[in-house]
């Protein structure tokens, strides 16, 4: 008798599965499909600090450094890039070629120069405005922020030399940093 129940038991079991199942399958297709994405190239710039020149001197003589600031470009790894330094708000075609505008009309020279883990170089923007005619930086981006210093001198004053025509007072220029990539 007890077995009975058992094959009730199981055989119930079986119908409530073959109706959970529907209709059997005789055939299947399978598909692809593609996917993709484009990563488009980008960096990022930015600037800490202020170039400063804490103190010119009328020395007649030798170049006095700036304190220095610095410069952070973060492009993906491989990704070329070139940072230009135009001539500033009062540019002149010479060596010495940024002017900072000072007190009555007055202007002091001094130059840029940029350092990376390479040589320091003077830096300008040929082929990207034109202003000063000394090369962009050029690098490659790593994936990682990349530091450039930058720095600058100004010849001594007086002297007869490139940086008479002075006034004691503040000097201020404004340079736009160009990042091509």
């Amino acid at each position: 008798m007890r077995s009975v129940p058992l094959l009730l038991r199981s055989g119930l079991a079986g119908l409530l599965l073959a109706g959970s199942c529907g209709p059997a399958l005789a055939a299947e297709a399978t598909a692809s499909f593609a996917v993709t994405a484009r990563v488009e190239p980008g960096c990022q710039l930015q600037l800490k600090g202020t170039l400063y020149f804490p103190y010119v001197l009328f020395t007649g003589g030798a170049p006095r450094p700036a304190v220095p600031a610095t410069l952070e470009v973060l492009c993906p790894a491989g990704q070329p890039y070139r940072v230009a330094f135009d001539g500033g708000l009062a540019f002149d075609q010479n060596f010495f070629s940024r002017r900072m505008q000072g007190p009555h009309g007055k202007h002091l020279f001094y130059s840029l120069r940029a350092y990376t883990n390479g040589p320091i170089q003077f830096v300008g923007d040929r082929g990207m405005g034109d202003t000063i005619d000394l090369p962009p930086l050029s690098q490659s981006g790593t994936g990682a922020v990349q530091k450039i210093e930058l720095s600058g001198e100004t010849p001594g004053l007086g002297g007869g030399g490139i940086n008479s025509n002075y006034a004691p007072g503040e000097y201020n220029d404004l340079v736009t940093i160009t990042l091509a990539y």
